[in-house]
C-alpha cells in the first residue's frame, strides 16, 4: 500500500534525473511516462523497464547473460521443497523471454543460500522471497498474494512497450 502512495509526477522526475543520461531519448520517453500510467517504484519495475528501456534487451542480447542477471536481480520467491544447512532447495518460476515478452515461465528448481539463523524457522513448504538467489524471507499468504501481484503488474507494464 505504501508504494500507492507515492506520487507519480516525483517518481517520473526521479527516473529522469537517474536515467536520462544512460538511454536514448525515446526509450527515456516511454520510461518517464509509466509513473502517470500507474507503475510503481518496486524493485521489479526498476528490474523489468530499466534494462529495458535502456536497450539491453534488444537484437542479439536477448535472453543469455542479460536475462538472467534480470532473473537474479528481481525479487521473486519459491515454494521449500528442502532445508539444508546454509542453503533452501526452492521451486520456483525463472523469468523467461516468451516471443519477445518477459513472462514467468515453468517452475524449476533452485539453491538458495539461506545463512544458519537468517530465516528462523522455515520449514518444506514455506513461501520465501529471493533475491540474487537469496532466500530473504517466510512469506505470509498476503505478502505472497501482494509480491505476485505487483510482479504481475511491473511484466504487464513492461511488455506493452518491450
Amino acid at each position: 500500500s505504501l508504494l500507492q502512495g507515492v506520487d507519480p509526477s516525483a517518481f517520473r522526475n526521479s527516473l529522469q534525473e537517474r536515467f536520462r543520461s544512460r538511454m536514448r531519448p525515446d526509450a527515456m520517453r516511454w520510461l518517464a511516462a509509466k509513473p502517470g500510467g500507474g507503475a510503481t517504484p518496486h524493485h521489479n519495475f526498476h528490474v523489468f523497464e530499466v534494462y529495458t528501456r535502456a536497450g539491453l534487451m534488444n537484437g542479439d542480447a536477448q535472453g543469455g547473460p542479460l536475462l538472467e542477471t534480470m532473473d537474479a536481480c528481481r525479487i521473486s520467491w519459491g515454494r521449500v521443497v528442502d532445508v539444508r544447512p546454509g542453503e533452501l532447495i526452492v521451486k520456483r518460476q525463472p523469468l523467461r523471454l516468451l516471443a519477445g515478452k518477459l513472462a514467468l515461465g515453468v517452475p524449476e528448481i533452485v539453491k538458495a543460500t539461506a545463512a544458519d539463523g537468517y530465516i528462523p524457522l522455515v520449514r518444506r513448504g514455506d513461501a520465501v522471497s529471493m533475491h540474487w538467489s537469496w532466500a530473504c524471507e517466510v512469506l505470509t499468504a498476503a505478502e505472497l498474494a501482494r509480491l505476485r501481484a505487483m510482479t504481475a503488474a511491473a511484466l504487464s507494464a513492461c511488455n506493452q512497450t518491450i
